[in-house]
């Protein structure tokens, strides 16, 4: 992926980073963020959209799974962040000792 600056007058290669709307994992490749995550670029870490599960970043892509039965189990975030009380892939699991509303 092409890298670029965030704004005008930076004067050092380290100053090009990835654009919004990708991630890097090894500095150099911008990978696109795709449906359901948020990338701001410019090194910030991929975050899911409220309504998605973040389940892993890899170089290959964002693992990111639609919350489609219960929206509101997966509020969006950093990688596994679901509701309290939620856990697995698209939030889809009690924790132990909590159950289901």
């Amino acid at each position: 992926g092409i890298h670029t600056t965030q704004g005008l007058g930076f004067a050092e290669a380290t100053d090009c980073l990835c654009p919004t709307d990708t991630y890097t994992l090894n500095g150099t490749t911008c990978i696109a963020c795709g449906d359901g995550a948020d990338c701001a670029g410019f090194g910030a870490e991929p975050k899911s959209l409220p309504g998605y599960h973040l389940a892993a970043v890899t170089d290959s892509g964002l693992s990111i799974f639609e919350c489609t039965s219960n929206h509101f189990r997966c509020p969006g975030g950093v990688v596994d962040t679901c509701a309290p009380g939620r856990q697995g892939t698209a939030c889809g699991e009690c924790l132990p000792n909590m159950m289901s509303r």
